[in-house]
């Protein structure tokens, strides 16, 4: 079973036909990028593009495991979103259309190794991604990255020191009364 989805808020409306079992999902101009296990591939990256079959974009970690992806925000002519491998965790990573192929790569192994740093993109423009990510000496704090490549990659700032961060892990309810 499919469902549609159609975005007329973009120049170029996109159609697409994805999956019923979609987890998250994001409208790009020509596509939309998706994420599904088809029980081969495991929880990968999917694409469908306007008017065509979806089909699996992005086999991070080949096998029936999967990379998760997730958390995806659009930005420039890709997204940024957290996918898990065997040897680096979960880490921010991005993926875009080149040549008709879809390019994923990691940004920055926040934790080296197969820790992860959990990230959470929270806002995009088009020169800098803001997201959370978790450290073993920081916590969870705001962190940035402004090009994309490795190098650019860094907290903001340790507003709170400590490991316990200054962004909270579960974001807290709070009921007003009144």
């Amino acid at each position: 079973h499919n469902i549609e989805i159609h975005d007329t808020a973009e120049s170029g409306a996109t159609a697409a036909h994805v999956p019923s079992q979609a987890i998250e999902f994001e409208v790009m101009p020509n596509e939309v990028i998706f994420t599904h296990d088809d029980g081969i591939h495991g929880c990968e990256i999917w694409s469908a593009p306007n008017g065509e079959a979806a089909r699996l974009a992005a086999d991070i970690v080949p096998g029936q495991t999967g990379s998760n992806a997730r958390h995806f925000l659009r930005r420039r002519g890709g997204v940024v979103f957290a996918a898990t491998t065997p040897e680096a965790g979960e880490e921010l990573w991005y993926g875009e259309a080149v040549g008709g192929q879809f390019k994923a790569r990691l940004l920055k192994d926040i934790i080296p190794g197969r820790m992860g740093s959990a990230p959470l993109p929270i806002a995009v423009n088009d020169t800098l991604v803001l997201f959370y990510a978790t450290t073993l000496d920081a916590g969870r704090e705001l962190w940035c990255t402004n090009t994309l490549e490795e190098q650019q990659t860094a907290m903001v700032a340790d507003t709170q020191p400590g490991v316990e961060g200054s962004i909270p892990m579960k974001p807290r309810t709070y009921v007003v009364d009144g």
